[in-house]
């Protein structure tokens, strides 16, 4: 007889002795439809009602029964990254040529600016050396000759003439008039630099809200990003709010982590879902229904009163699977 357990018990996942003295084990079985291998089991309780069947084994095509998943550890929060520290990081590693071309544009782009200022101030030059030397001023006292120039009045002489104004006169309206061009030409720059300064104020309070449901983003990141950069600038008259420009540049990233979540979401509500039928109590047929069947699957769970029961199954020549 206990050959016969013992090769009945190798027959199954666990040793011989998993599950002795777990009491109530009845309770960890799953209800189904009575079938093969079904059985009255000896020592069920009576309540006055149709006895409850219990089934051993796995039922078929029934995969292996789902253990209880022990508590996720609560994960340690993420040492905060340092923005400039993995900048330079990456610009003396991964991305250093890419880093070095940029630079190298931006030189070459100020250095040709600067040449061709360079060139005006030359071609400029001997004329300037000739004005220094009609009002009898040093050439290198740029504003000696300005003041120069404007006090002579043999340049209004003619335009003073064909507007019927004396010199004096035409000469006040002039300096008027590059008065009041100076003056607007310095409140635009006045209203562009306050429209910069309240759109940049605008991002950094979107950018914290932002936060809130992106923990990752980073606004100082995110700025050195051409693309991203280009999409919030307070001077592209099509410019997207940072939550929006945030969204179209890491579109794809975001596409495939919402996949990702969704199935893993998936795959956890469809094993909590099994835990639960795993766990939860076969409930007695009411009035005349027949009685439940108990199936117990996992023999780890099994008490000597159900190996005792298997073994005597099995001698009956019942198949548990």
């Amino acid at each position: 007889m206990n050959t016969i357990y013992n090769l009945t018990l190798s027959m199954f996942d666990g040793g011989a002795g998993a599950g002795a003295g777990a009491a109530g084990a009845a309770a960890t079985g799953t209800a189904s439809p009575a079938g093969e291998g079904a059985a009255p089991d000896a020592a069920a309780p009576k309540t006055g009602k149709e006895e409850a069947k219990i089934v051993y084994g796995k039922a078929p095509d029934e995969p292996a029964p789902v253990q209880a998943a022990e508590p996720m550890e609560a994960q340690a929060e993420p040492e905060a990254v340092d923005p400039d520290a993995e900048f330079d990081q990456l610009i003396a590693g991964k991305h250093k040529d890419q880093f070095s071309k940029k630079i190298e544009a931006i030189i070459n782009k100020r250095f040709k600016d600067y040449k061709a200022l360079e060139n005006k101030v030359t071609k400029l030059t001997p004329s300037m050396k000739l004005l220094a030397e009609r009002y009898k001023v040093d050439p290198e006292n740029d504003d000696a000759l300005a003041t120069a120039i404007q006090n002579d009045d043999s340049f209004y002489e003619d335009a003073a003439i064909q507007s019927g104004m004396t010199v004096e006169a035409y000469k006040e309206v002039q300096r008027a008039k590059r008065y009041n061009e100076q003056y607007e030409a310095a409140e635009a720059q006045r209203l562009k630099k306050e429209h910069m300064e309240a759109a940049i104020q605008k991002q950094v309070e979107d950018a914290k809200q932002l936060k809130q449901t992106y923990p990752k983003f980073d606004l100082k990141t995110e700025l050195a990003n051409p693309a991203f950069m280009q999409l919030v600038h307070p001077d592209n008259p099509y410019a997207l709010d940072v939550a929006t420009a945030y969204k179209v540049v890491h579109h794809d990233d975001m596409q495939k982590e919402t996949i990702q979540y969704t199935a893993q979401r998936a795959q956890k509500e469809t094993a909590d879902d099994i835990r639960a039928r795993g766990q939860r109590p076969a409930e007695n047929g009411l009035g005349g229904q027949a009685a439940a069947v108990i199936r117990k699957a996992d023999p780890n769970t099994w008490t000597r009163q159900d190996r005792d029961e298997v073994e005597k199954r099995i001698m009956r020549g019942e198949t548990i699977r």
